[in-house]
């Protein structure tokens, strides 16, 4: 099956168009760890806007020659040398290196796009690893693991291609707090809802035992 050439490409903000597809999860533990989630990638967005030159103009809108637009959001757009860095952003709650990590297709398929109008050619995959925080072990050893100066200097290159960098919520928690970003309620606020997303049951209030309703007990006389 071809794929439909694309004619006309832009980026936009324009965030009434194109709404995020809301996962309404009938549990409420989990519908309010997603919350803390995306809440979380807002402070990798801010963080990373510290570092580099953001673009807010996140809205990819692309035609084909059907004519109907097409829209996808990149999570964060750094502007280095007159040109663009795609950046997706993905939060685990025990992060493990894989070959096709998450998030990959979704970028490389943006940066195809872009490059057919030469908007960008150069993405970033972002993994945070939120191991850590939650009192897991982490499964990626610490020398492979990104600082934000690395993350930096990889936003601001100008090669064709996707850099895949793994970095620890511990590396971006210090720098969050000290530019009043997130405060310890925060972090206080997604180890609780991780923890009921995990164990529903630990929000339950142990209850004395009943005392046995039978009042013909007393009426028994001692043999």
């Amino acid at each position: 099956m071809q794929t439909k050439p694309i004619l006309r490409i832009t980026i936009i903000i324009q965030w009434n168009i194109r709404k995020k597809r809301q996962h309404h999860s009938a549990d409420p533990f989990s519908r309010e760890f997603n919350q803390q989630l995306r809440f979380w990638e807002t402070v990798i967005q801010r963080v990373l806007a510290f570092h580099t030159q953001a673009e807010e103009k996140r809205i990819l809108r692309y035609c084909t020659e059907t004519g109907y637009a097409n829209y996808r959001e990149i999570d964060y757009i750094a502007k280095a040398a007159d040109t663009l860095t795609f950046c997706e952003i993905k939060l685990k709650q025990c992060a493990k290196k894989q070959e096709l990590p998450s998030g990959y297709e979704q970028l490389s398929k943006s940066l195809a796009i872009a490059q057919c109008a030469s908007l960008a050619k150069h993405g970033v995959l972002i993994t945070v690893n939120l191991a850590a925080l939650f009192g897991n072990k982490s499964l990626i050893p610490c020398h492979e693991l990104a600082t934000l100066n690395d993350i930096q200097l990889s936003l601001s290159q100008t090669t064709t291609g996707i850099d895949v960098v793994y970095i620890d919520i511990t590396q971006i928690i210090p720098f969050a707090k000290a530019h009043n970003i997130i405060t310890q309620e925060h972090i206080d606020e997604l180890i609780e809802s991780y923890h009921d997303y995990q164990n529903p049951m630990r929000r339950l209030k142990v209850q004395p035992p009943l005392p046995i309703n039978n009042p013909f007990q007393e009426l028994r006389s001692p043999i």
